[in-house]
């Protein structure tokens, strides 16, 4: 593999990682799914830097390929 398709790939890849943040409600799904992940972030969003996470649990999605998912 030629490293200037190397370098397209990777530009390609993270020019798509980039348009990852929390208010897609799948990627934040995912974010939360992780107790230390969710747990940083509560604290940064909450500004407590000691917070304790008990549990996670994340929403419930039933998702319907043919019409709209809930």
């Amino acid at each position: 593999m030629e490293v200037k398709n190397v370098l397209e790939i990777y530009e390609q890849k993270r020019e798509r990682v980039q348009e990852f943040n929390l208010t897609n409600d799948l990627f934040a799904g995912k974010v939360f799914e992780d107790v230390e992940a969710g747990r940083e972030l509560c604290s940064i969003l909450m500004q407590k830097p000691g917070l304790r996470l008990k549990s996670v649990r994340t929403q419930y999605v039933i998702r319907n390929l043919q019409s709209h998912s809930v």
